[in-house]
């Protein structure tokens, strides 16, 4: 579960920014230029087709930069999702049916408003062992919570905004493997716009804690600057 583990240590900084607009097809696609449902539930307005960000380590001597891939997404024309933040495939047939992930026992399904809730993860046709995605969403349309369970790994993320913000302010997380938990709090100052109203640059903050077997193994902070390049259609 040591690859399972590191997609989580990476992942849990990336968080979701939804908009306000709405569309009723269910296939990811768009209307009238709103923005596709696949692209408003990972957190991005407009049509967008690539995004990739590039993280600072203020907590490092060296002060290294890196590009994030489990934040890099990508998004067909038709606004579907084909990699999420969590590093997970998705193909279509021509109807834009769910067909593929990373093998094709992968499975995803959407809710009645096209929002993908759920995404059974495989990593070949041989190899049962993987992790599943559920997600749930506020009232408001806003990610509200993410759950990978694993073999014997269960991370639990959620997310909290103030009034109606579209960007959260704060994320809990907690991580539980083999023994091993993890918790943290991580908090987000935005720095920079791009037109459309997705973000390009923030200050991420966080204070995580970590025991194994109940015994405290103590509190970590680290501060890190991300910066987002994103290109549209």
């Amino acid at each position: 579960m040591k690859r399972l583990r590191i997609i989580f240590i990476m992942a849990f900084t990336a968080i979701f920014i939804c908009c306000a607009n709405t569309t009723k097809k269910t296939d990811g696609g768009a209307e009238n230029g709103s923005t596709p449902t696949d692209v408003k539930s990972f957190g991005l307005v407009g049509n967008v087709k690539e995004v990739s960000v590039t993280v600072l380590d203020l907590s490092s001597e060296t002060q290294e930069s890196w590009v994030d891939s489990t934040q890099c997404m990508k998004f067909d024309d038709n606004g579907r999702v084909l990699k999420d933040r969590f590093d997970l495939l998705y193909k279509y047939d021509d109807k834009g049916n769910f067909v593929y992930g990373l093998s094709e026992k992968s499975v995803m399904r959407r809710d009645e408003q096209g929002r993908i809730v759920y995404y059974e993860n495989r990593m070949d046709e041989e190899d049962d062992l993987g992790f599943d995605l559920k997600i749930e969403y506020d009232d408001k349309g806003r990610m509200a919570k993410t759950q990978i369970v694993g073999w014997e790994s269960t991370v639990d993320e959620w997310y909290t905004y103030t009034d109606d913000h579209v960007y959260p302010d704060q994320q809990k997380l907690e991580s539980e493997d083999e023994g091993d938990h993890y918790s943290a709090v991580i908090t987000y100052t935005y720095k920079k716009f791009d037109d459309k109203g997705n973000w390009t640059e923030r200050e991420v903050k966080s204070v995580s804690k970590h025991t194994v077997d109940d015994e405290d193994q103590g509190t970590d902070e680290s501060s890190q600057i991300e910066q987002r390049k994103i290109l549209y259609y």
